[in-house]
């Protein structure tokens, strides 16, 4: 990985290389605003930690085909 705080650009790129550490600073970075959106549309606690979940599997999944 690339420096010691990489920009958003530079874990994406990792995160495609497979780097589970990106995604892990990735997820730190922007999970509890993507929580936040998601509690705010679906005004449930429980559903919104299953889409954030599921927002970020599908992060991890799709990767190698983000442009």
């Amino acid at each position: 990985m690339t420096g010691e705080h990489p920009n958003d650009q530079a874990l994406i790129d990792d995160i495609v290389k497979g780097d589970e550490q990106a995604l892990a600073q990735f997820y730190e970075r922007f999970s509890a605003r993507a929580y936040g959106i998601a509690l705010k549309v679906l005004r449930n606690a429980a559903e919104a930690e299953d889409v954030l979940q599921e927002t970020f599997m599908e992060i991890w999944r799709s990767a190698t085909r983000y442009n």
